[in-house]
């Protein structure tokens, strides 16, 4: 059984971006659209760029022909921000605290924060290939995305696999988004490779949850009733310490391959275990 956790409050973090948005919306964002700004884009001939209110007075006068000049700029944009979400039955884990919970604190942070910086935020979410994903184009209506949010909170996951994401991922838009992949990533590399494949012309960020109750390395010894999430399958193991050891250099190695898959991919995980932590967040993307 889960120990008690307190409910955790939503709280914003600072994404940020390493390329220009195209968005056409103004927004928070850098990017290579022209329009009202201050970063200086080009300098134009006031009879192709009628705007007098930005006449470029030393250009102007310093013209042999006479001609006006007027400063171009490129706008702040928004970006479209999107969860794509594992709801499969692993995420239902429950240990130091609840998995789904963690996944509800986060998506709920990352709502808020989508919104405070004045970007649209979408939600797609599935579990197995033949169920039909759960799908919010990236929206300003908080309201909507709340109540999404709650039923995802307050309905337990029961997919047998999560190889309906590849189906949720095509229902992003067109426009370059940044995608948080919210998963516990206990998934087959053929499905994350096409996964990953699938979402290239994005920025994704993986964010991968993690309950510290799941390393059964911290165990002690005696018998442990141990539930495959997925299958509902249940075995009971003698813990000591050689399968204490096994199970460390197990995660080790899940681990360490999960980070050279998504790596491979220029994406770079941020495990988040627990708990959500807005300094580390906030340091990830600084980095």
């Amino acid at each position: 059984m889960a120990a008690s956790t307190p409910t955790q409050a939503p709280t914003d973090f600072d994404y940020r971006l390493i390329w220009r948005s195209r968005y056409p919306r103004p927004g928070h964002h850098a990017s290579t659209m022209a329009g009202a700004g201050h970063e200086f884009r080009a300098r134009a001939p006031l009879l192709d760029a009628p705007d007098p209110r930005r006449l470029a007075l030393r250009a102007s006068l310093a013209d042999p022909f006479g001609r006006l000049f007027v400063n171009l700029f490129n706008q702040y944009s928004a970006i479209p921000v999107y969860a794509l979400v594992d709801d499969s039955a692993s995420m239902d884990f429950e240990g130091v605290t609840s998995k789904r919970e963690l996944r509800h604190h986060f998506l709920a942070s990352l709502a808020m924060s989508a919104y405070r910086t004045g970007d649209p935020f979408g939600l797609a979410i599935c579990g197995a290939r033949t169920e039909r994903p759960s799908f919010i184009p990236a929206t300003r209506n908080a309201a909507l995305i709340e109540d999404q949010l709650a039923h995802l909170r307050d309905r337990p996951p029961t997919a047998p696999d999560a190889a309906g994401l590849r189906r949720a991922a095509g229902m992003i838009g067109r426009h370059r988004a940044l995608v948080f992949l919210v998963s516990d990533f206990h998934l087959p590399a053929e499905l994350l490779n096409g996964l990953l494949g699938d979402l290239a012309r994005h920025e994704v960020v993986p964010i991968v949850l993690r309950d510290s109750a799941e390393d059964l390395a911290r165990a002690g010894n005696g018998l442990v009733r141990m539930r495959d999430a997925e299958t509902g399958r249940a075995r009971t193991l003698w813990m000591r310490a050689g399968l204490r050891s096994r199970a460390a250099q197990a995660a080790r190695d899940h681990r360490q391959w999960l980070e050279r898959l998504l790596t491979g991919h220029q994406r770079r995980p941020f495990f988040l275990e627990d708990a959500v932590d807005r300094d580390r967040l906030n340091r990830y993307f600084a980095q």
